[in-house]
C-alpha cells in the first residue's frame, strides 16, 4: 500500500507545476497575439519593398550582371547560415525540427559553412554537435524594433563583401494557417529577384543603379528583421501547445494521484477497523473462556 504522505506530497508537487505551466501558457499566449498584428504588417511591407527591388533591378538592366548580391561569387568557397533558434526552452519540438532543416542543409554543402546563431538554444546545440559558431547574437525577445537587427544585419553584409563567405541562408521558423509551424532554409544572399509581373514603365529619381545600391542594405535588414519577428511568434505559438498539453496532463495525472490517494486512505481506514474489530473479538472470547 502506498504511503499517504509520499501520495499527498506528489499531488502537491504536480499542482504546483500545474499553476506554473497554465502561466506559461497565458504569458506566451499573451506574446504571440502581439506579435501577430507586427508579423502581418512585416510580411506586407516585406514583399512590397521586393517588389519595388524588382522593378529597379529589371530596369538597371546588364548592369547588374556583374554585381555579387546579384550574380553571387564563383566559386563557391563558404557559406553562411543564420540560424534562428529560441533563447529559452519548453517549446516543445520547436528547436528539434528547425535544428534537423539546418543539419540537412550542411549536410549536402560541399564548402564549408559558417554558423550564425541568433538565440542560446541554437548555439547550445552546435556545441553539442562540436560545430564551430562563427558568430553569436541575442536579440531582444520583447518589444524588438528593427534597430535591434542592425548590427546582425551588417555583419551580414561586410562579410558577404568581403567574401567571407559567398551565400547567406536563413534558416527560421514561420507560421502558416492555424497554428501550424514550418522551418524552413531560405537563401537571403545573393539576392534574387523574380521577373515583375507588372509591365508599366516607371522614372526613377536618381538613377535606377543608385536605388538599388541604397536599398539593398535596408532590405536584407528587413529580411532579417521579419524573420526574426516570425521566429518569436511561431516559438510563442510553440510554448502555448506544449504548455496547454502539459498544463492537461498535470491535471490528468493529479486526477489519478487523487483516486490513488483515496482508494489507499480507504484500504488503511478499512485496515485499522479490521484491527479494532479483531480485538474486541479476542477479548471477548478470553472473557467468555475465564467463566
Amino acid at each position: 500500500m502506498p504511503d499517504l504522505r509520499q501520495v499527498k506530497r506528489h499531488m502537491q508537487s504536480v499542482a504546483s507545476i500545474g499553476k506554473v505551466t497554465n502561466a506559461l501558457e497565458v504569458v506566451s499566449t499573451a506574446k504571440a497575439l502581439r506579435l501577430q498584428a507586427r508579423v502581418a504588417g512585416s510580411r506586407l511591407y516585406a514583399e512590397k519593398s521586393w517588389q519595388v527591388l524588382t522593378h529597379l533591378a529589371s530596369a538597371t538592366g546588364p548592369e547588374l550582371e556583374d554585381d555579387p548580391f546579384f550574380s553571387g561569387y564563383r566559386p563557391r568557397r563558404s557559406v553562411a547560415l543564420v540560424l534562428m533558434s529560441s533563447q529559452r526552452g519548453l517549446v516543445g519540438t520547436y528547436n528539434e525540427n528547425l535544428l534537423a532543416d539546418a543539419d540537412a542543409f550542411m549536410a549536402e554543402q560541399y564548402v564549408p559553412v559558417r554558423i550564425i546563431t541568433v538565440g542560446r538554444k541554437g548555439r547550445e546545440a552546435m556545441a553539442l554537435r562540436r560545430r564551430r559558431v562563427y558568430a553569436d547574437y541575442r536579440l531582444p525577445e520583447d518589444h524588438v524594433t528593427i534597430e535591434d537587427v542592425t548590427s546582425l544585419s551588417d555583419f551580414v553584409l561586410d562579410g558577404f563583401r568581403d567574401r567571407r563567405f559567398d551565400e547567406v541562408w536563413v534558416a527560421a521558423t514561420r507560421s502558416r494557417t492555424g497554428a501550424q509551424l514550418d522551418t524552413e532554409v531560405r537563401r537571403l544572399l545573393p539576392l534574387t529577384t523574380d521577373v515583375p509581373t507588372d509591365r508599366r514603365q516607371y522614372s526613377y529619381e536618381p538613377a535606377p543603379d543608385e536605388l538599388v545600391s541604397s536599398l539593398i542594405p535596408r532590405i536584407v535588414r528587413f529580411q532579417l528583421y521579419e524573420s526574426y519577428l516570425e521566429s518569436l511568434m511561431a516559438e510563442n505559438m510553440s510554448r502555448v501547445s506544449a504548455m496547454h498539453t502539459a498544463t492537461q496532463n498535470a491535471e490528468d495525472l493529479n486526477k489519478r494521484l487523487t483516486l490513488a490517494y483515496n482508494k489507499a486512505r480507504q484500504q488503511a481506514i478499512t485496515s485499522e477497523i479490521s484491527d479494532l474489530l479483531g480485538g474486541t473479538m479476542g477479548r471477548g472470547r478470553n472473557s467468555l473462556g475465564g467463566r
